[in-house]
Protein backbone atom coordinates (compact mmCIF):
# COMPACT_ATOMS: atom_id res chain seq x y z
CA UNK A 1 0.00 0.00 0.00
CA UNK A 2 1.09 3.79 -1.06
CA UNK A 3 0.83 6.21 2.09
CA UNK A 4 0.82 9.82 0.84
CA UNK A 5 3.82 10.30 2.86
CA UNK A 6 5.41 7.79 0.16
CA UNK A 7 4.65 9.49 -2.40
CA UNK A 8 5.69 12.25 -1.27
CA UNK A 9 9.77 11.36 -1.13
CA UNK A 10 10.35 11.05 -4.92
CA UNK A 11 8.89 14.67 -5.59
CA UNK A 12 10.48 15.69 -2.43
CA UNK A 13 14.05 14.30 -4.07
CA UNK A 14 13.03 16.37 -7.75
CA UNK A 15 12.59 19.30 -5.60
CA UNK A 16 16.02 19.39 -3.58
CA UNK A 17 17.90 18.33 -6.96
CA UNK A 18 16.19 21.20 -8.68
CA UNK A 19 17.55 23.67 -6.16
CA UNK A 20 20.57 22.55 -6.15
CA UNK A 21 21.34 22.37 -9.77
CA UNK A 22 19.78 26.15 -9.59
CA UNK A 23 22.11 27.46 -7.09
CA UNK A 24 24.54 25.80 -8.89
CA UNK A 25 24.42 27.74 -11.89
CA UNK A 26 23.72 31.27 -10.17
CA UNK A 27 25.15 33.81 -13.44
CA UNK A 28 26.73 36.47 -12.47
CA UNK A 29 25.56 40.16 -12.48
CA UNK A 30 26.19 41.23 -16.26
CA UNK A 31 28.21 44.77 -16.15
CA UNK A 32 25.80 47.49 -17.56
CA UNK A 33 26.83 48.66 -21.37
CA UNK A 34 28.73 51.41 -22.49
CA UNK A 35 31.68 51.04 -19.88
CA UNK A 36 34.68 52.65 -21.56
CA UNK A 37 38.25 51.27 -20.25
CA UNK A 38 41.50 51.58 -21.63
CA UNK A 39 45.21 49.87 -20.64
CA UNK A 40 48.41 51.20 -21.68
CA UNK A 41 51.76 49.76 -20.17
CA UNK A 42 55.12 47.77 -21.10
CA UNK A 43 55.95 43.82 -21.45
CA UNK A 44 59.94 44.35 -20.46
CA UNK A 45 61.52 41.36 -18.72
CA UNK A 46 63.73 43.54 -15.66
CA UNK A 47 66.22 40.68 -14.70
CA UNK A 48 67.65 39.93 -18.20
CA UNK A 49 67.04 43.59 -19.52
CA UNK A 50 64.71 42.66 -22.66
CA UNK A 51 62.06 44.06 -24.89
CA UNK A 52 59.40 42.01 -25.66
CA UNK A 53 58.10 43.30 -28.84
CA UNK A 54 55.08 41.82 -31.21
CA UNK A 55 53.53 40.60 -27.91
CA UNK A 56 49.66 39.40 -28.83
CA UNK A 57 47.29 40.78 -26.66
CA UNK A 58 43.22 40.22 -26.47
CA UNK A 59 40.49 41.72 -24.07
CA UNK A 60 37.82 38.49 -23.70
CA UNK A 61 34.56 39.09 -21.92
CA UNK A 62 33.19 35.79 -19.78
CA UNK A 63 29.98 35.36 -18.40
CA UNK A 64 30.95 34.36 -14.64
CA UNK A 65 28.47 31.96 -13.42
CA UNK A 66 28.63 29.77 -9.56
CA UNK A 67 28.88 26.49 -9.67
CA UNK A 68 28.54 23.84 -6.79
CA UNK A 69 32.00 23.15 -6.40
CA UNK A 70 33.45 26.62 -8.17
CA UNK A 71 33.46 29.96 -10.46
CA UNK A 72 32.92 29.04 -13.64
CA UNK A 73 33.34 31.81 -16.50
CA UNK A 74 31.89 31.30 -19.92
CA UNK A 75 33.56 32.47 -22.72
CA UNK A 76 31.36 35.60 -24.42
CA UNK A 77 34.13 37.18 -27.26
CA UNK A 78 37.03 39.22 -27.47
CA UNK A 79 36.07 42.56 -27.39
CA UNK A 80 39.73 44.19 -29.07
CA UNK A 81 43.42 43.06 -29.70
CA UNK A 82 46.62 44.27 -30.16
CA UNK A 83 50.36 43.85 -30.48
CA UNK A 84 52.95 45.40 -27.97
CA UNK A 85 55.32 48.03 -30.55
CA UNK A 86 58.98 47.32 -30.75
CA UNK A 87 59.54 49.16 -27.17
CA UNK A 88 57.21 46.71 -26.23
CA UNK A 89 54.43 49.05 -25.36
CA UNK A 90 50.70 48.73 -26.02
CA UNK A 91 47.53 50.43 -25.62
CA UNK A 92 44.36 48.96 -25.70
CA UNK A 93 40.85 49.78 -25.00
CA UNK A 94 37.48 48.39 -24.99
CA UNK A 95 33.61 49.02 -23.92
CA UNK A 96 31.19 46.44 -22.99
CA UNK A 97 27.82 45.91 -24.50
CA UNK A 98 25.96 44.53 -21.42
CA UNK A 99 26.44 41.00 -22.07
CA UNK A 100 29.27 39.97 -19.52
CA UNK A 101 30.07 39.59 -16.40
CA UNK A 102 34.17 39.30 -16.32
CA UNK A 103 36.40 40.60 -18.88
CA UNK A 104 40.53 39.40 -18.63
CA UNK A 105 43.29 40.98 -20.04
CA UNK A 106 44.80 37.85 -22.51
CA UNK A 107 48.34 37.37 -23.93
CA UNK A 108 50.59 35.13 -26.13
CA UNK A 109 54.40 35.08 -25.29
CA UNK A 110 56.89 33.42 -27.44
CA UNK A 111 59.41 30.87 -26.75
CA UNK A 112 60.30 28.55 -23.70
CA UNK A 113 59.96 28.65 -20.19
CA UNK A 114 58.53 32.52 -21.13
CA UNK A 115 56.38 34.12 -18.26
CA UNK A 116 54.74 37.63 -16.83
CA UNK A 117 52.70 39.12 -14.22
CA UNK A 118 50.91 42.50 -14.46
CA UNK A 119 52.79 45.77 -12.16
CA UNK A 120 50.84 47.65 -10.89
CA UNK A 121 46.93 47.81 -10.15
CA UNK A 122 43.77 47.38 -12.58
CA UNK A 123 44.55 43.65 -13.70
CA UNK A 124 44.76 40.89 -10.69
CA UNK A 125 47.48 38.60 -10.62
CA UNK A 126 44.66 36.32 -12.67
CA UNK A 127 44.54 38.66 -15.31
CA UNK A 128 41.23 39.61 -14.74
CA UNK A 129 40.41 43.42 -15.05
CA UNK A 130 39.26 45.34 -11.49
CA UNK A 131 38.91 48.71 -12.42
CA UNK A 132 36.86 49.09 -15.68
CA UNK A 133 35.74 52.25 -16.62
CA UNK A 134 39.12 54.39 -15.68
CA UNK A 135 41.80 54.62 -18.05
CA UNK A 136 45.25 52.65 -16.27
CA UNK A 137 48.57 51.41 -16.90
CA UNK A 138 49.54 48.10 -15.79
CA UNK A 139 53.28 46.98 -16.79
CA UNK A 140 53.95 43.65 -17.04
CA UNK A 141 57.25 41.98 -15.84
CA UNK A 142 58.55 39.10 -18.34
CA UNK A 143 60.26 36.46 -16.50
CA UNK A 144 62.69 34.00 -19.39
CA UNK A 145 65.00 31.62 -17.63
CA UNK A 146 68.44 31.03 -19.52
CA UNK A 147 71.14 27.98 -18.50
CA UNK A 148 73.80 27.22 -18.60
CA UNK A 149 75.42 23.72 -19.17
CA UNK A 150 78.10 22.68 -17.30
CA UNK A 151 79.59 19.12 -17.61
CA UNK A 152 80.82 18.17 -14.21
CA UNK A 153 83.46 15.38 -13.42
CA UNK A 154 84.31 15.01 -10.06
CA UNK A 155 86.98 12.99 -8.25
CA UNK A 156 87.42 12.12 -4.91
CA UNK A 157 85.06 14.06 -3.07
CA UNK A 158 85.15 13.09 0.85
CA UNK A 159 81.96 14.91 1.72
CA UNK A 160 79.16 14.59 -1.08
CA UNK A 161 77.16 16.03 -2.39
CA UNK A 162 79.30 18.70 -4.25
CA UNK A 163 76.89 22.06 -4.35
CA UNK A 164 77.50 24.67 -7.00
CA UNK A 165 76.31 28.00 -6.77
CA UNK A 166 77.05 30.39 -9.72
CA UNK A 167 77.00 34.65 -9.45
CA UNK A 168 79.41 36.49 -7.76
CA UNK A 169 80.05 37.67 -3.97
CA UNK A 170 76.69 40.66 -3.46
CA UNK A 171 74.24 38.07 -5.98
CA UNK A 172 73.66 34.28 -7.05
CA UNK A 173 72.08 33.88 -10.21
CA UNK A 174 70.56 30.25 -9.36
CA UNK A 175 67.70 29.94 -7.21
CA UNK A 176 68.61 26.65 -6.01
CA UNK A 177 71.61 24.95 -5.13
CA UNK A 178 72.82 22.27 -7.78
CA UNK A 179 74.28 19.37 -5.85
CA UNK A 180 76.77 16.65 -7.79
CA UNK A 181 76.24 13.69 -5.13
CA UNK A 182 78.37 10.74 -5.17
CA UNK A 183 82.00 10.55 -4.22
CA UNK A 184 82.61 10.02 -8.36
CA UNK A 185 80.85 11.20 -10.77
CA UNK A 186 80.65 12.58 -14.29
CA UNK A 187 77.28 14.46 -15.11
CA UNK A 188 75.28 17.54 -16.97
CA UNK A 189 73.79 20.11 -15.02
CA UNK A 190 71.39 23.42 -16.25
CA UNK A 191 72.08 26.27 -14.21
CA UNK A 192 70.12 29.53 -14.30
CA UNK A 193 71.54 32.23 -15.27
CA UNK A 194 70.52 36.25 -15.97
CA UNK A 195 71.30 37.08 -20.15
CA UNK A 196 72.50 40.17 -19.21
CA UNK A 197 75.09 39.48 -16.42
CA UNK A 198 78.13 39.39 -18.06
CA UNK A 199 81.23 37.85 -16.32
CA UNK A 200 80.58 35.70 -13.56
CA UNK A 201 82.00 33.03 -11.25
CA UNK A 202 80.85 29.15 -10.26
CA UNK A 203 81.26 28.44 -6.70
CA UNK A 204 81.72 24.70 -5.62
CA UNK A 205 81.93 23.61 -2.49
CA UNK A 206 81.54 20.64 0.15
CA UNK A 207 80.82 20.61 3.53
CA UNK A 208 82.05 18.02 6.62
CA UNK A 209 78.82 16.58 8.04
CA UNK A 210 80.47 15.95 11.45
CA UNK A 211 82.43 19.31 11.94
CA UNK A 212 79.64 21.66 9.97
CA UNK A 213 82.68 23.30 8.08
CA UNK A 214 82.48 24.43 4.50
CA UNK A 215 84.78 24.10 1.59
CA UNK A 216 85.57 25.96 -1.55
CA UNK A 217 87.72 26.00 -4.45
CA UNK A 218 89.18 29.19 -5.70
CA UNK A 219 86.16 30.82 -7.68
CA UNK A 220 85.84 29.90 -11.45
CA UNK A 221 85.17 33.05 -13.86
CA UNK A 222 83.07 32.54 -16.73
CA UNK A 223 81.91 35.14 -19.18
CA UNK A 224 79.50 33.43 -21.77
CA UNK A 225 78.08 34.50 -24.68
CA UNK A 226 74.55 33.98 -24.32
CA UNK A 227 72.72 33.80 -27.89
CA UNK A 228 70.07 30.90 -26.93
CA UNK A 229 67.63 29.68 -24.18
CA UNK A 230 70.59 27.48 -23.26
CA UNK A 231 74.16 28.07 -23.51
CA UNK A 232 77.35 25.56 -23.17
CA UNK A 233 79.70 26.77 -20.17
CA UNK A 234 82.45 24.14 -20.67
CA UNK A 235 83.72 21.02 -18.55
CA UNK A 236 85.10 21.48 -15.38
CA UNK A 237 87.25 18.74 -13.55
CA UNK A 238 86.76 18.73 -9.58
CA UNK A 239 88.36 17.27 -6.74
CA UNK A 240 86.73 18.34 -3.34
CA UNK A 241 89.45 16.51 -1.69
CA UNK A 242 91.40 19.76 -2.19
CA UNK A 243 89.16 22.29 -1.50
CA UNK A 244 90.36 24.76 1.26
Amino acid sequence: MITKLDFMKPRQFIFLLCVVVFSSCLKDAVIQPNVHTSISGQFYDQANKEIYAGVKIRIGAYQGRSTFEDQVYDFVGYVDSTTTDNNGNFNISFTTKGNASDYFFEYKLFGKNVYATPIGGGVQSDLKIDSLGKNFVCNFNVIKNYYLKLRLQVNNNPYPPLSLIAGNKQTYFSSYLCNVFGTNNDTVKYIQIQKNSGGFNLFFSVKNPTTGATYQNDPISINPVITSDTTDGGTYTLNPSNFK
